[in-house]
């Protein structure tokens, strides 16, 4: 490295720029200067040895080469830019998502007492992407349609029982709000009952799983047969 100094006046800059390790470049007549006044502007070399200003560039569309490959499945934090009635934004991927999502399981058997609607138990959760499941019930906490499922295995049920597998929201008192399915069954066997739905839920809304058998009796559910899920349907679909 040599020791220099850049005489700036014929860039159109008065003073000098201190005494630096510099590489030593020689600057020509003909260059333009800084304007006084006019905000993010740099110096930048439009030759090999003209000194010029300009202004830094704002962020535009053919900014974007996708030269890069995404090789993974997007976070929900990142990010996209398309253009609103022709404003860029940015969008979370987040927003096109299934999500809120989740999908739990049965930890143990679980008594049911006859003629009672019981709330399901699913303590095993598979997934929980937004921490919206707890204490067997789903509240999103955005609203919007969800594809909402379940299924419940009764063990050793006797003739002529109804059993029955409903999705109620936002209570098991909750009426008309519920979506289910009965089965008449009996002769000893299990029975597997399962419902799904697509069910609109707005920002506080929530549902759990009510379970109902008239056996006479307790009935009791297999382990490991019965679950609990829904996800985000992405899009309006009104």
């Amino acid at each position: 490295m040599a020791l220099s100094k850049i005489n700036l006046d014929k860039a159109g800059v008065t003073g000098t720029l201190p005494t630096a390790n510099l590489d030593t470049v020689g600057v020509g007549q003909g260059g333009t200067g800084i304007t006084s006044g006019t905000t993010d502007q740099f110096l930048k070399f439009t030759g090999t040895t003209t000194l010029a200003s300009a202004v830094s560039p704002s962020f535009s569309v053919s900014d974007i080469t996708g030269a890069t490959a995404l090789t993974a499945e997007p976070a929900s934090t990142d990010q996209i830019v398309l253009s609103d009635a022709g404003t860029l934004k940015k969008m979370d991927f987040a927003h096109i998502m299934a999500r809120p999502a989740f999908m739990a399981n049965d930890a143990g058997s679980q008594t049911l007492s006859t003629g009672t609607m019981t709330l399901g138990v699913f303590g095993t959760e598979t997934f929980d992407t937004d921490s919206k499941y707890g204490s067997n019930t789903f509240t999103p906490g955005l609203a919007g349609y969800y594809w909402c499922f379940a299924n419940a295995f009764f063990a050793s049920v006797n003739d002529g029982t109804t059993c029955t597998c409903t999705i109620k929201r936002n209570g098991l008192s909750a009426e008309p709000w519920s979506w289910g399915a009965s089965q008449v069954v009996g002769g000893g066997a299990e029975a597997s009952i399962r419902t799904s739905a697509l069910i609109y839920l707005d920002a506080d809304d929530y549902i759990q799983v009510g379970l109902y058998q008239n056996n006479g009796g307790n009935i009791a559910t297999v382990v490991g047969r019965s679950y609990f899920g829904a996800y985000r349907i992405v899009g309006n679909l009104v």
